[in-house]
């Protein structure tokens, strides 16, 4: 068995270019709306962060950049490649979601769930099956510790 395909020819990273400039080309908001925010010290503030990097996680920072907040981080605790559920708790072998199913793709065709299934499961010769991430373009920290945050812990400006 030939190993891991390289970028050039390996087909999630072609549908993960595919998605992103179908993300760019509708330019939606073409800019952020809130006003960046530095703490006393001078280093940044972010706008959101959200804390699990699974479907939900991803979701969440997708469509809060998508509505143009420009500071989204996710948060996982797992190392990277294993966040969200996938390798850990959610053991479900088949992926039995309806191919059909409507929702996280911002009516985006290259994010829908039937392309991703057609990706994994025609992949190019000698290419192992693998989940994909969608393109969010919010950085996701791994191996993070994940505590509950407070207002008052937190001492934004």
């Amino acid at each position: 068995m030939r190993g891991r395909p390289t970028a050039a020819h390996d087909p999630f990273e072609a549908l993960a270019r595919a998605a992103r400039a179908d993300l760019d080309a509708l330019r939606y908001p073409d800019r952020p709306w809130l006003k960046p925010m530095t703490l006393a010290d001078g280093s940044p503030v972010e706008d959101v962060i959200v804390v699990g990097g699974g479907q939900s996680g991803l979701f969440a920072a997708a469509s809060l950049r998508r509505e143009g907040l420009a500071r989204v981080v996710v948060l996982d605790r797992a190392p990277p490649g294993g966040e969200g559920p996938w390798t850990t708790y959610a053991r479900m072998p088949t992926l039995r979601t309806p191919k059909i199913l409507v929702g996280n793709e911002f009516g985006i065709p290259n994010l829908s769930l039937k392309v991703w299934y057609e990706t994994c499961h025609a992949p190019a010769p000698g290419t192992p099956s693998t989940r994909c991430r969608a393109p969010t373009g919010a950085p996701i920290s791994t191996g993070m510790p994940t505590p509950s945050a407070s207002p008052r812990r937190m001492r934004l400006p």
